[in-house]
């Protein structure tokens, strides 16, 4: 058990218990840190629990791709889970360091977060330690209480576990020159998965090709049990037609019809004209996200 014993330093800051899922006082933590750990418990994996004064600070988990797909599969990484991020600055940069000395401990390729944007203090400390901003992002929802337009003129196809690796293929020629970096790391790693990793891909995530008169003009990834609308791609000869507006009403009668209450997707802050078709649509802007990464040799953020 790797843990540091509640006592203060000359400046007066608390250390912090440091637990590994195998120790069984983090049994008195469950409750709190429950909604975090569903990665680690979903793929066995193994995690640590940083507590300060009783109050868990946050998590680490370490695993290998692909889980966040920054990198080819097999590469080993780690993510972090900040459960208080209204810690003391001095707390959160220590909290920060000690994950990467776990991280260097483990031999960890990477190591990523999420925050909510107005989280400026655990951002600061992050940004401290090496950490960079990859992604600026907004999480929008639409609420599933009422129809949505049947009317399109385009064929949905769902894609067979044989037409996978086409799908891809099709999706980063119709994604083209977006500049999310997160989507643009997936689509080169996903091409490169082997054969078990598209297996298990394909049974999380439904794809569709989005074709008109049999010709492919779009892509479409929803994921009925998450609630969420994945990857929306329209060839870029076909966009400005009102395509992009049948693929999502589509993606939310099929998430509807899996009795989703709540539609989730995730946009690119940039991408205003995206945020102003899912707003014309009925999504609303829930939160936004900012997406750091620390890397060995900044090999991935240079990538």
């Amino acid at each position: 058990m790797f843990l540091r014993g509640l006592c203060r330093d000359h400046q007066g800051v608390m250390f912090m218990e440091i637990y590994p899922d195998t120790d069984p006082h983090i049994k008195r933590y469950s409750n709190e840190i429950s909604a975090y750990t569903g990665l680690a418990r979903s793929m066995k994996l193994p995690y640590w629990v940083w507590v300060n004064d009783e109050k868990p600070i946050g998590l680490v988990i370490i695993g290998k791709e692909p889980i966040r797909m920054f990198a080819p599969a097999g590469t080993k990484m780690a993510v972090v889970e900040m459960i208080d991020a209204k810690q003391t600055r001095v707390n959160l940069d220590r909290f920060v360091e000690e994950i990467k000395q776990l991280a260097t401990r483990h031999n960890t390729e990477y190591v990523t977060t999420v925050l909510p944007s107005e989280e400026t203090g655990a951002l600061e400390s992050f940004k401290k330690y090496d950490f960079e901003v990859i992604a600026d992002s907004c999480q929008m929802v639409c609420q599933l209480n009422r129809e949505f337009s049947e009317h399109t003129d385009l064929q949905f196809l769902q894609a067979k576990r044989e037409e996978a690796r086409k799908w891809v293929k099709q999706a980063a020629q119709f994604l083209k020159g977006s500049s999310d970096t997160i989507l643009e790391l997936g689509l080169r790693n996903i091409l490169g998965l082997p054969e078990e990793f598209i297996d298990l891909v394909i049974k999380s995530e439904t794809f569709f090709f989005v074709n008109k008169n049999h010709e492919a003009i779009g892509v479409l990834e929803i994921n009925e049990e998450r609630g969420t609308i994945g990857n929306i791609g329209v060839k870029p000869s076909e966009r400005n037609k009102g395509y992009g507006r049948q693929i999502v009403t589509f993606g939310l009668r099929q998430l509807k019809s899996s009795n989703v209450k709540e539609a989730r997707l995730r946009v690119h802050a940039a991408n205003k004209n995206a945020i102003h078709l899912y707003k014309s649509i009925g999504f609303q802007t829930k939160q936004r996200n900012l997406t750091l990464l620390w890397s060995q040799g900044n090999r991935i953020a240079a990538s």
